[in-house]
């Protein structure tokens, strides 16, 4: 089995929350906001709220939680682009029933976890591993090149790239997503990104 190397890139948008690396340095170019104008979406679930920013002309709506380790219960937040434009994304919400993150230990096992999932289908034997600090918590993601796609035509139901994308927060909220795209050069991959920075989840315990 391919055993992926890590790269690691640090990126703070915020000082506040949990740590999980070390910090990039202070002359450093954190990427910012949202990059297309946004508007906010808010969901009710059976042990809370989330409220999460997307692009304006896209689609976000709620579905069954898919099973995540440490949650108690889940639910799942899909994004939908516009027509035309050829990506989707899920993020899954997780509540921990713990009003404290997982350790660094538990989110990096589940992080790499899945990202060794994947590996097999994928080209990168190093895999550039990068964090992003967000209010209340920790991002860490990485991009993951589908082999059997390069140089080929590819088919509508398939995406040449998945970023894998988990979050740990202050308050036992975990998250999980897959963000599937074929252009490294648009603002599609951002825009999902985006939205699961802005993420807001709130429990009623």
């Amino acid at each position: 089995m391919k055993k992926l190397v890590p790269l690691v890139m640090v990126i703070a948008l915020s000082m506040t929350g949990c740590s999980l690396a070390p910090r990039l340095p202070a002359d450093s170019n954190p990427p910012s906001g949202m990059t297309t104008p946004a508007r906010s979406a808010s969901f009710v679930f059976e042990t809370g709220e989330v409220t999460i920013d997307v692009p304006d002309n896209w689609e976000v709506f709620r579905s069954l939680g898919t099973p995540m380790p440490h949650a108690v219960y889940t639910l799942d937040i899909k994004l939908a682009p516009p027509t035309g434009t050829k990506a989707k994304g899920t993020i899954t919400i997780g509540d921990t029933d713990k009003d404290e993150p997982l350790t660094s230990e538990e989110f990096m096992k589940m992080f790499w976890s899945r990202a060794e999932y994947f590996s097999p289908q994928a080209t990168e034997d190093e895999l550039e591993v990068k964090f992003i600090t967000v209010p209340n918590g920790e991002l860490v993601y990485a991009i993951l090149t589908d082999d059997s796609l390069v140089g080929e035509t590819i088919p509508l139901d398939e995406y040449l790239y998945m970023a894998l994308v988990l979050g740990n927060y202050n308050n036992g909220c975990i998250t999980y997503s897959t963000l599937l795209f074929d252009d490294k050069q648009t603002t599609t991959f951002q825009d999902m990104l985006d939205a699961h920075i802005s993420l807001t989840v709130t429990f009623h315990r």
